[in-house]
């Protein structure tokens, strides 16, 4: 069982493929089943997005 005060935060890291999406999106499914207020981020995207602003292309 998952106990956090509401001002916690979790940080998951780990090479490619060992599941933190899978994990992340379980966590979500059950804490927001139990109508908690949860809020994800992926820095990945994250700092896509900046870069973009940045004048970064992508590809594409």
């Amino acid at each position: 069982m998952l106990c956090l005060d509401e001002s916690k935060k979790i940080v998951i890291v780990g090479i490619p493929g060992v599941g933190k999406t899978t994990v992340v999106t379980k966590v979500f499914e059950i804490l927001n089943s139990k109508n908690k207020s949860v809020s994800v981020i992926s820095f990945g995207n994250l700092m896509f997005e900046e870069a973009l602003k940045y004048g970064f292309k992508g590809s594409g």
